[in-house]
């Protein structure tokens, strides 16, 4: 296995490509927990319409997804001593396990599951009867209704716009062939990345899984890529109203960003450093930002950074008191970014961001939760740590004096009489 080791994060790690095609990345570490993550590049973003003939409609990958970590086999691995987790992006699905008792035979359950996986449409109805009640009060949910609407604000074209969590009724369109079709297509060991952490070896991590069967990759079919055109330097609309039950005001305020491949151009790996660090400098950890929101008699209630294909986004979802007062602060504090912070807040931040990166790489399921997070941009989390220790206060002033200039857009929700 190839190994990196970038010495001060006392977190080497190891790679390797196997026969099968399966990734393999070692982080070890000298604890009693171990951990595993198979990680899925396939998440609710959909970059094909169709995969071998097959139309792959809206709702498909989260059932998936939902179907391979149930509730019911997640009780089955808490009764083997083995925790387990799902993650779902635009970009990928994951899942975790964590045991006191062996990492391969934990890791041997998730892959043996994805392996073997039967997808009737019996077992798509049972998930439907089961989960109703929660997609039905998501589809609620009024925070999540004011921040869909402020990404429909915001793109043009992009299929960025479909909700991460399907509604009931998009589910119900979903048919166990197709499902059957993203598993045969996307699960097979040729895009499996396994990420491994514990008290085992290089040795013993090769000697498992070397010749360990995985689900088998079909020849490509012919696969129909989602083609769309949209226009990065400006919103959509600048503005939407709506009403809601909710029992006060919200507003969604958010930022479109230029195209992906642009700011990397311009910017490199430095800018996925910025991005860890936008939503607590300018917002959750800045006094001017927090007081300004006061003045207006408003809460933030989330921040949230989002990437998929060649888009990325900005939400700020806010209780509103002063809805005028607020969108004009809003509007003038995005407008001169590079203003709003100082080298005493990025210095403190910073320190912040590392120590918790070390105490985050000490234990091997944090550790392979901060791999989840850098993986889809390319890079490894010790690799995107770095990148942030790299990171001045020149580099992140010169990013958001051009990030002021970025397109934006807001979305108002009246609360219920």
């Amino acid at each position: 296995m190839i190994k990196t080791d970038i010495g001060y994060l006392k977190a080497p790690y190891y790679e390797q490509r196997l026969d099968s095609g399966l990734s393999v990345v070692f982080l070890p570490r000298k604890t009693r927990i171990s951990s595993a993550l198979v990680y899925v590049p396939v998440g609710t973003y959909p970059h094909e319409s169709s995969l071998g003939g097959t139309k792959i409609v809206d709702g498909t990958s989260y059932l998936l997804s939902q179907m391979i970590l149930s509730p019911s086999y997640r009780k089955q691995l808490a009764g083997k001593g083995i925790l387990s987790r799902r993650f779902q992006d635009y970009s990928y699905s994951a899942y975790e396990v964590s045991t006191l008792g062996s990492l391969f035979d934990a890791t041997s359950e998730i892959l043996e599951r994805i392996k073997t996986l039967p997808v009737e449409e019996e077992d798509l109805d049972a998930f439907r009867r089961e989960n109703a009640l929660f997609l039905e009060e998501e589809a609620k949910d009024p925070v999540r209704g004011v921040e869909e609407d402020c990404i429909e604000n915001l793109f043009f074209a992009s299929p960025i716009v479909k909700a991460k969590v399907p509604s009931l009724d998009v589910l119900k369109r979903v048919h166990a062939s197709t499902v059957r079709k993203l598993l045969s297509e996307s699960y097979g060991g040729m895009n499996l990345t396994l990420f491994l952490s514990g008290d085992v070896s290089v040795k013993d991590v090769m000697d498992h899984f070397a010749s360990f069967p995985l689900r088998t990759s079909p020849k490509k079919g012919e696969n129909v890529p989602v083609t769309f055109t949209e226009d990065f330097s400006k919103a959509r609309k600048a503005y939407s109203e709506s009403r809601g039950r909710q029992p006060y005001d919200l507003l969604c305020y958010g930022v479109k960003f230029p195209k992906r491949e642009e700011l990397f151009q311009q910017y490199g790996e430095m800018l996925f450093a910025f991005y860890e660090f936008l939503e607590d400098v300018l917002f959750t950890a800045n006094a001017h930002f927090q007081n300004g929101i006061l003045e207006t008699s408003s809460d933030l209630l989330s921040t949230k950074l989002e990437q998929a294909g060649e888009e990325t986004f900005l939400l700020l979802t806010l209780r509103c008191g002063k809805e005028s007062a607020l969108l004009s602060f809003l509007s003038d504090y995005l407008s001169k970014l590079e203003k709003q912070i100082d080298s005493a807040l990025f210095t403190s931040l910073k320190e912040k961001y590392l120590a918790k990166a070390l105490g985050r790489l000490s234990l091997p399921n944090t550790a392979l939760e901060g791999f989840l997070k850098a993986y889809p941009n390319h890079l490894s989390y010790p690799a995107l740590v770095h990148e942030v220790k790299r990171m001045s206060y020149r580099d992140l002033k010169g990013f958001l004096g051009n990030m002021s200039g970025f397109a934006k857009s807001a979305s108002f929700r009246k609360g219920g009489e």
